[in-house]
């Protein structure tokens, strides 16, 4: 029950973060400032368009998925049923398989480009859930390759950044580490390594916390931005 009741707390703080940051981002690009006071307030004031955007992406995904996943369960369940060929088994499973990853990547990249659209429609023009799918599919169709170059940037950004995260949590992780590692190699007994060792596991997970923190930030702004260069502007709306 507690689980569930921190699961939820975090679930709620991750919805209203989301109106928050694309709000607070949208304003100062116009030149105003943003408190947590405001940016809190417009978080709470987005939140059940916001949570309904959630909703209606999941469940065209999922729609999406189903549409996708039939097909190919029948072809290969077919091909099963039909032959007790080994190799023809392989074959069509293979082949299927490859062509249901390559439509994945087909129909899912523009799916979450017009997601990230259509999120910062709600918040920054306040526009209504089914609305802001419509307009995010008409932003993203009239700008296919900025927004797919956008995409391959956002990619390249986090592969690397996710790279450089962990070699540093890594080096962090040892230096810190490294007086659980002396004791243990003296031959201290479990308790009193596992004793210094804790410290360095709570800096390595507050660091990691901080970090996905920060690249998440980075992420919701890039997004933002690109949303709004991409879209002509619009007045400062009133939160709530």
């Amino acid at each position: 029950m507690v689980v569930l009741l921190v699961a939820l707390f975090f679930i709620i703080l991750a919805i209203i973060s989301q109106g928050s940051l694309a709000d607070s981002v949208a304003a100062i690009d116009r030149g105003q400032g943003r408190r947590f006071g405001s940016a809190f307030s417009s978080g709470t004031g987005n939140f059940w368009r916001v949570l309904g955007y959630y909703v209606v992406f999941f469940l065209v995904a999922l729609g999406l998925l189903v549409v996708i996943g039939i097909p190919v369960a029948l072809l290969i369940g077919g091909t099963f049923a039909a032959t007790q060929s080994t190799g023809a088994r392989v074959s069509v499973a293979v082949v299927v398989g490859i062509l249901a990853v390559l439509l994945l990547i087909v129909v899912f990249i523009p799916l979450s480009i017009i997601g990230q659209y259509a999120l910062r429609d709600i918040v920054v023009r306040r526009e209504r859930v089914l609305g802001s799918v419509g307009s995010g599919y008409t932003l993203f169709r009239h700008n296919i390759g900025r927004s797919l170059l956008l995409w391959l940037i956002q990619l390249g950004l986090s592969i690397g950044i996710g790279i450089a995260f962990i070699l540093l949590l890594l080096i962090v992780g040892l230096i810190l580490a490294l007086p659980a590692i002396a004791l243990a190699a003296a031959g201290s007994s479990t308790g009193v390594w596992i004793a210094a060792g804790v410290p360095a596991v709570l800096i390595v997970f507050l660091l990691f916390l901080v970090a996905t923190g920060a690249i998440g930030t980075f992420s919701h702004a890039y997004w933002t931005l690109a949303y709004l260069r991409l879209t002509p502007p619009t007045p400062s709306p009133t939160p709530g």
